[in-house]
């Protein structure tokens, strides 16, 4: 992927190999006919298309294919056959450079993540319903979240990032989901997981860092205080303690310096 800092789409496609830039061009002249309204910026350096307030996709051009993001378990589930062809690990969707550009499916791949990004502006804008449902000698309070089923308030730990994300606020899932891809882009063969009720990333067996949003900030976890020493001079304007950087929505750890954390975990897990 491009190394350098770039400020537009155009920057960013400009700096790969001529041959790759038509490739990338393809691609995003893909995800704009598929996402009319969306609004193209740059986030955590690579192309980002925004609708209704949130991320929708993501794309980025590497060595010998591009990726798309994020590729959540549910698009994964319903294009199982379509995408069978490809590399998909969790969250990641990677097409060889090698192979003509499959317009129809990012098309439809587009199509899919903008209507689960407008279908999550309405559950937030919308807000939980509420019922009282008797249970034993007291009532609780349980919320409704979908026709017909019931969910208690203590609910269950999430399975994915994607259902850990999808519990936070509006701010916080956008921050947090900004982390997310810089890990990816820093670790694209890491696995997602949830490690102790954390979403993580995996890579050779081992957790190699973590994220998560707490009442009043979030959190950065490379899983080691090595890391965190060694970067305390960039770190200085944050809150650390060892094995984490705590950080304000509004003032989130940049890209650059969540690449920078991430491959030295790789390189120390190496070592």
């Amino acid at each position: 992927m491009a190394k350098a800092d770039s400020k537009s789409v155009d920057e960013y496609i400009g700096r790969h190999r001529e041959e790759v830039q038509a490739i990338l061009q393809r691609v995003r002249s893909t995800i704009r006919k598929a996402v009319p309204g969306a609004e193209e910026v740059i986030s955590y350096q690579i192309p980002t298309y925004r609708l209704h307030g949130g991320y929708v996709v993501y794309f980025a051009g590497w060595k010998e294919h591009y990726s798309l993001y994020p590729a959540s378990g549910h698009l994964v589930a319903a294009f199982k056959d379509d995408l069978a062809p490809y590399e998909v690990s969790k969250g990641t969707i990677r097409f060889p450079l090698s192979q003509p550009v499959p317009v129809k499916l990012i098309e439809r791949i587009a199509k899919f993540l903008a209507k689960e990004a407008a279908e999550r502006t309405r559950a937030k804008l919308a807000g939980p319903r509420k019922r009282r449902v008797s249970g034993g000698a007291a009532q609780q309070e349980v919320k409704l979240t979908k026709p017909g089923q019931l969910r208690r308030r203590t609910s269950a730990r999430p399975r994915t990032i994607d259902d850990y994300l999808a519990g936070l606020s509006a701010d916080k899932r956008a921050t947090l989901e900004k982390v997310r891809v810089a890990i990816r882009s820093a670790a694209p063969r890491a696995e997602e997981c949830i490690s102790y009720g954390l979403p993580a990333f995996r890579l050779n067996g081992r957790v190699l860092v973590a994220f998560k949003a707490a009442a009043n900030h979030c959190a950065f976890h490379p899983m080691s205080g090595t890391t965190v020493a060694a970067h305390k001079v960039e770190l200085a304007g944050y809150d650390t303690s060892p094995g984490t950087i705590r950080f304000q929505p509004t003032d989130a750890l940049p890209a650059r310096l969540i690449r920078k954390l991430v491959k030295a975990r790789i390189a120390e897990n190496l070592a």
